[in-house]
């Protein structure tokens, strides 16, 4: 009898640990987070997406493509890293990809994971070459999704519409470079030819110089708006814009701008049409429709509300140094 008490006792023992095994492998079977480092600098899709191995076409070997990489960064559950060693990366393919975003496979590279993902450039050269068409003739390099997150560090853009667009998702932009860009036939009303954001939105020491205006009435080179988001920009220098330097807006939006400088725009400098801005050490100066430009009307959100100290406005023409116009 006491031998068969404790073979029970032990077969139950055993089958407590067997379920406390299985339940524990449930509970931590989702993907964990995953580094990917791309070694190609062509543009081609991932052969398998979702499949945590970054691989174009059969033919073309273990090709890792920053496409492919953030193909499978978007499918992956955890928060991922793309590592790009320092190259110049060519984006070729293009295509209807608007009509139905997101779609990383055509065009831009859309980023749409939640969990987080963030691209290490190493001082990357991104050029933008396939042929504008009515798709990509006003798309970005980078879009986010809603809810997306993304950090992006020390890459360089060139040759597109629009470097960045973040469609209501959290972006993070450091070390970055904005240059030498294509004009944008989108004729959006609020639209950009560097960054264009409705989320929350950082960026630390960013320059952008050479860009063409975007085909817009209130866009600047830098725009930023949307419902109740946060914006901070610092060290951020735009040379020479064809559009105005930056646009802030939004209702209920809280946007710092510090230590930075708009300087020669074929426009104003900064217009602000509605939200929190609060600038620190900043300069606009020689722009063509004056320095700072403060437009509203109640279509745009409430009235702004400006904070403005240690900065300088001054070489400024056309409406010159500050002008108001509320409606």
């Amino acid at each position: 009898m006491k031998t068969s008490s404790r073979l029970i006792q032990l077969f139950t023992a055993v089958l407590l640990f067997l379920f406390t095994l299985a339940t524990s492998s449930t509970t931590f079977s989702a993907a964990p987070s995953a580094t990917f480092t791309v070694n190609a600098s062509f543009d081609a899709i991932d052969a398998n997406p979702g499949d945590g191995i970054c691989a174009v076409t059969a033919n073309l070997g273990s090709a890792c493509t920053l496409r492919a990489a953030v193909e499978e960064a978007n499918l992956n559950v955890g928060a991922d890293i793309i590592n790009l060693p320092s190259a110049v990366y060519l984006l070729t393919i293009a295509g209807g990809e608007q009509t139905n975003f997101p779609n990383v496979r055509l065009n831009d590279l859309d980023l749409t994971d939640a969990a987080g993902v963030t691209i290490n450039g190493n001082g990357s050269t991104i050029i933008h070459t396939a042929v504008p068409n009515a798709f990509n003739a006003s798309t970005a390099v980078f879009e986010l999704a809603i809810d997306a997150v993304a950090v992006i560090d020390n890459i360089i853009i060139e040759n597109s519409a629009q470097g960045y667009r973040n469609n209501q998702g959290t972006l993070t932009i450091t070390n970055g470079v904005v240059r030498n860009g294509r004009a944008s036939t989108s004729g959006t009303t609020f639209d950009s030819s560097a960054i264009l954001s409705t989320g929350d939105l950082t960026v630390d020491n960013f320059t952008v110089s050479n860009m063409p205006p975007a085909a817009n009435v209130f866009g600047g080179t830098i725009t930023a708006r949307g419902q109740g988001t946060t914006i901070n920009l610092s060290n951020v220098h735009i040379t020479n814009p064809g559009d105005m330097g930056m646009s802030l807006g939004g209702n209920n939006n809280s946007a710092t701008l510090t230590n930075s400088s708009v300087d020669g725009s074929d426009e104003s400098g900064l217009m602000i049409t509605s939200g929190q801005v609060t600038i620190v050490n900043s300069t606009f100066s020689n722009n063509a429709l004056g320095g700072l430009e403060v437009f509203h009307i109640t279509t745009f959100g409430s009235a702004p509300n400006i904070d403005i100290s240690n900065s300088t406005i001054s070489g400024n023409t056309g409406r010159g140094g500050v002008h108001f116009s509320m409606g």
